[in-house]
């Protein structure tokens, strides 16, 4: 993965043994970061990987159920053969090796997304 410093492996290979990750009591404000997790008042639509060994369906759901949004989260599930890959799983979406592939589609996502805030903007009081 990652060159990373070896407390932060550490404290990350701590969250990963819990069932709530960061969100653990153990870890939540103290060595995880406190987020405002109960104020996220966009949509979301978030891409993982089938393979990701990382960002599995546990964890990604794990981490969305600890959210709060008015809007319905997307988890959009990747599968890599449905893009002619045989691995994408964590780091691979930004590789150039998927950008024909996958980068239109999250780009016209990431569009709607700026169309839908600068229209909310302008409705602000």
């Amino acid at each position: 993965m990652e060159d990373l410093p070896i407390n932060v492996v550490r404290e990350w290979k701590a969250w990963c043994g819990q069932p709530d990750y960061f969100f653990d009591a153990r870890f939540y404000g103290k060595t995880g970061l406190v987020g405002n997790f109960k104020n996220y008042n966009f949509p979301i639509h978030l891409y993982w990987t089938s393979d990701d060994p990382v960002s599995d369906r546990r964890s990604v759901s794990t981490f969305w159920n600890q959210v709060e949004n008015q809007f319905i989260a997307y988890l959009h599930k990747i599968e890599p053969a449905d893009y002619r890959q045989k691995k994408i799983a964590h780091f691979g979406f930004f590789k150039k090796l998927v950008r024909d592939q996958l980068w239109p589609e999250a780009l016209q996502k990431l569009n709607s997304f700026l169309h839908w805030a600068s229209r909310s903007l302008t409705h602000l009081p």
